[in-house]
């Protein structure tokens, strides 16, 4: 009987939808839509609505229009735009601006008064809005237990009652387009009216028994020839339909001492069920009136049931550490529980009940500080660090809480800042040198001052502070153009500014081959430990000798000097092509004079806080040529090899070696490796300069050997023990062979090419006269 109670109630609800669907059919007045492919507008003094993308048909008449009407839009009471119908009254596809007042008049209007003319009716332009979310009870769900009922909410929708719309669900095996026989209203043919009759909240809504567990989609959709020509649909809205089978998951399955984690528990809706801890444990807290906990909650388990929407969020926290087991018991579709009682409680599933299970570790809260190890007085520097759990952190420095540093937010990764400025006072143990003592304490009440006996910290860290500094290393002393050298070190400042000074002074040509003095700005601040690093490339036109190197560190105020810059080149002018405004032209300067100016703006000036560092770098030419002094790297029997030297010490004697190639740092120098059989001596004039120097006259019966060779100008003139020392030594060439010899002279290459060029030619002329 029952059974068929319900298959009549289903009857008279078709009847019903069928009879509203058969009444939408008959016109009314004004703008209205009858199911059909038009939106019908009438002379009436009620605006009347459009939605953008309908097809509008102008009533024609008695009563309505006998002429062709056309469509005004005013925008602040000035006439913007007229639209025209065809033939038959009609316009096809609106697309109008929302903004604006809308009249429909068959008499011209005023265009700068609509109320003057007078016009027939009046129009609303609306974009059309199908607004969709499904939803069990109350909740917006995007998960369901199969067999749950799920309702359409299209609340604020604005098509037409008598729009008819179909009802898209695409599921696992496609496209769901018939009712189960638990729902009599079919997807399709439906009007926006019977949508929130039948489907909306409160109503049938849709039954999912029977439905295939996973992922379905939901859509509306209009059908333009029943909806005025209106094409327009909702947003897809995404629906996972999963098994009854009781389910427990917790946000994090490892947290820390008193942190709330979230539990989430799924089933079969309205289904009763124990959550508890297995075993019972009083170290286990489950907070009352928190999420979906009861407000009569035991403090370790308690009974409740499964929401409507399959699903409950629970909240639970623990006062230790180790490792818990958070249980939930089905009681299965009879509502008794049919398993074992543990400690009076339902603990072990029996009958049709069913459990699972969810582990929880627990360990102490953590704070991991992120601080450089050492830290300038005057600078600024950030304190940050992660903390395992908390809203808060509060930073002690020296067992003492400034305000400054007191209940920082922690952010949702665990992160935490707070930048400081040594160069206040706000913070006394950041202002002078020595080491500080950081400790991190998670959640600790509002309250500055002295930390309390007994306070335990979260975590600790110490920052060492100290005053300006600047230390530099020179990766050489020695080096050749086209070579390389590195400078490094570590500031207290920002940046560090590098200056090389030819030994020509500001006239020469640098390191960068261009002016004589060459600066380069390196930064510090990239490195936690203020660290900086340049490798700086030697052109191959710099010159040879002393060059000058000069760091320079702005330290604390980030200015040189007592001047407004920050970086070197604002205070020279290099080229001498016009000082700028300040500047001063160094391009003419020796290099002493560079270096007294340098410091007169800088270390030397009132008040100044830079810090300079003074050292040397040695760049050698030493090039194998001929008596003229031109470079040569090849010598053929009877030519005579010569070198010379430049920015070698100057005053000083020297012995050349011709060594075979290649010569390295450290090597033997070894007299019966040179071919000449002598072993010269040379000595500096007063710049470090020598030669050119005769050092192998090669015999003119010498056969062709294409040796490679290295010439090392070895410091001092003893012959014994020698070793290559490119710190006071000079040598030809560092990557590559010095000269070859002996090779094919020139001049026979070029006889033995002509030849051949002739005969080649004399035999093209045979095969042609052939």
């Amino acid at each position: 009987m029952k059974q068929n109670k319900g298959i009549f109630l289903k009857t008279i609800a078709l009847t019903a939808i069928m009879l509203a669907f058969l009444v939408a059919m008959m016109p009314t007045v004004s703008a209205f839509s009858n199911g059909t492919a038009y939106n019908y507008i009438t002379i009436s003094t009620t605006p009347q609505k459009v939605l953008i993308g309908q097809d509008l048909q102008f009533m024609q008449g008695t009563g309505n229009w006998t002429s062709e009407p056309k469509v005004y839009r005013y925008v602040a009471g000035i006439l913007e735009n007229i639209y025209s119908v065809d033939a038959n009254y009609r316009i096809f596809n609106v697309n109008w601006p929302t903004s604006g007042a809308y009249f429909v008049s068959n008499v011209s209007m005023d265009p700068n008064d609509p109320a003057t003319t007078g016009y027939n009716a009046s129009l609303s332009v609306e974009a059309p809005t199908i607004p969709l979310s499904l939803k069990v009870g109350e909740k917006t769900v995007s998960t369901i237990a199969v067999g749950t009922n799920v309702s359409l909410d299209v609340s604020g929708i604005n098509v037409f009652p008598e729009d008819i719309h179909d009802i898209i669900i695409n599921g696992p095996e496609g496209q769901i387009k018939n009712d189960t026989p638990n729902n009599p209203v079919p997807f399709t043919n439906i009007s926006t009216a019977n949508l929130a009759t039948y489907y909306a909240k409160g109503a049938w809504g849709i039954e999912t028994s029977g439905w295939k567990v996973g992922a379905y989609t939901f859509q509306i959709k209009t059908k333009p020839e029943y909806a005025c020509g209106l094409s327009a649909q909702s947003l897809p809205r995404e629906l996972i339909i999963k098994s009854g089978k009781i389910d427990i998951s917790a946000e994090k399955t490892s947290c820390v001492e008193l942190q709330t984690i979230k539990l989430t528990v799924w089933g079969v809706p309205l289904r009763k069920i124990t959550v508890r801890a297995f075993p019972l444990s009083a170290k286990v807290i489950f907070p009352k009136g928190v999420n979906d906990n009861p407000n009569y909650v035991f403090a370790d388990h308690f009974n409740h049931t499964i929401d409507e929407d399959s699903t409950r969020t629970y909240a639970v926290y623990f006062n230790d550490t180790g490792s818990y087991t958070i249980k939930v018991i089905d009681w299965g579709a009879n509502g008794v529980f049919d398993g074992i009682y543990v400690d009076g409680v339902p603990g072990i599933a029996g009958g049709d009940d069913s459990e699972d299970t969810v582990e929880i570790k627990v360990s102490e809260k953590a704070v991991t500080f992120d601080v450089p190890a050492t830290v300038v007085i005057g600078q600024k520097f950030t304190i940050k660090g992660t903390a395992n759990t908390g809203q808060r952190v509060t930073i002690a420095v020296d067992d003492y809480v400034y305000p400054e540093l007191e209940r920082l937010v922690i952010g949702p990764n665990g992160e935490f800042e707070r930048e400081i400025d040594t160069s206040k006072p706000d913070i006394p143990p950041f202002t002078v040198p020595g080491c500080v003592n950081l400790k991190a304490y998670i959640d600790r009440p509002m309250g500055p001052g002295p930390i309390y006996p007994g306070e335990i910290e979260d975590g600790s860290a110490v920052i060492a502070m100290s005053e300006t500094h600047l230390s530099v290393t020179l990766s050489k002393a020695t080096v050749y153009p086209s070579d390389s050298f590195e400078v490094y070190g570590n500031a207290s400042s920002d940046h560090v500014e590098i200056i090389t000074i030819s030994p020509n002074g500001g006239s020469g040509t640098g390191t960068g081959g261009l002016y004589g003095t060459t600066i380069y700005t390196v930064p510090t601040f990239c490195s936690a430990g203020h660290n900086f690093y340049k490798k700086i490339r030697v052109d191959s036109e710099a010159d040879t000798g002393n060059y000058l190197i000069l760091v320079l560190s702005p330290d604390r105020d980030e200015i040189f000097g007592n001047s407004s810059f920050s970086y070197i080149d604002s205070l020279l002018d290099l080229d001498g092509a016009g000082p700028e405004l300040g500047a001063i032209d160094v391009s003419y300067q020796t290099q002493n004079q560079l270096l007294e100016i340098l410091e007169d703006a800088t270390i030397d000036a009132l008040g100044s806080d830079d810090v300079m560092w003074i050292g040397y770098v040695s760049i050698k030419t030493i090039i194998s040529c001929d008596s003229a002094g031109n470079e040569k790297n090849q010598f053929a029997p009877g030519e005579t090899v010569y070198v010379k030297g430049y920015g070698l010490e100057a005053g000083t004697s020297y012995r050349i070696w011709i060594q075979d190639e290649p010569v390295n740092e450290g090597d033997a120098l070894n007299a019966s490796e040179d071919p000449s059989g002598t072993l010269e001596t040379v000595t500096t004039d007063g710049d470090g300069n020598f030669g050119p120097t005769p050092i192998w006259p090669i015999p003119a019966d010498a056969p062709i050997t294409h040796d490679e060779h290295d010439i090392v100008v070895n410091k001092g003139t003893s012959i014994e023990s020698q070793t290559y020392n490119a710190a006071e030594d000079g040598l030809d060439s560092v990557s590559v062979a010095g000269f070859t010899a002996p090779v094919v002279e020139v001049s026979t290459i070029i006889l033995l090419s002509v030849g051949l060029l002739a005969l080649w030619g004399y035999s093209w002329w045979r095969r042609k006269d052939n």
